[in-house]
Order: C-alpha cells, then sequence, then structure tokens
C-alpha cells in the first residue's frame, strides 16, 4: 500500500479562480495605469542595457525612496 500526501485544501475552485481573476485585473490595471514610464524605461534600456538605481527611478518618474534599512 503506497503512502498516501494530505495537500491542504485550497477551498472551493470558484474561489480560488475568483482571487486569481481579482490579482489578475489589478496587476493589468497597474501595468495600463503607468504604460507610458514603461515604455521610457524600456527605451532607456535599449539604450544602454545596464542602470542605476537612481537612473532608473529617473526614467520612470518615480521619487527614489528613502533607504529602509533595519540594521
Amino acid at each position: 500500500m503506497g503512502l498516501r500526501t494530505e495537500r491542504p485544501s485550497l477551498g472551493d475552485d470558484s474561489e480560488v479562480r475568483r482571487i486569481i481573476d481579482e490579482c489578475h485585473a489589478t496587476a493589468h490595471g497597474v501595468l495600463r495605469d503607468h504604460r507610458e514610464r514603461l515604455e521610457v524605461l524600456a527605451h532607456r534600456l535599449l539604450e544602454r542595457e545596464t542602470r542605476d538605481e537612481s537612473e532608473i527611478y529617473a526614467a520612470v518618474g518615480f521619487d527614489r525612496p528613502l533607504s529602509t534599512n533595519r540594521d
């Protein structure tokens, strides 16, 4: 007799599908909302593949966050 591995239940398949669909819609919305910034970044990377962090933030027009080092 073989061993049977018990897997935790993920709940109702329709609930899992709803969560996945919701996350997909959110991700799509974020990409759509920032499309122009992504295109600028893509063009900058085509010009020169290697960019440092400050260049990436400048390319997409975001302020660079303050350091969050938690020593």
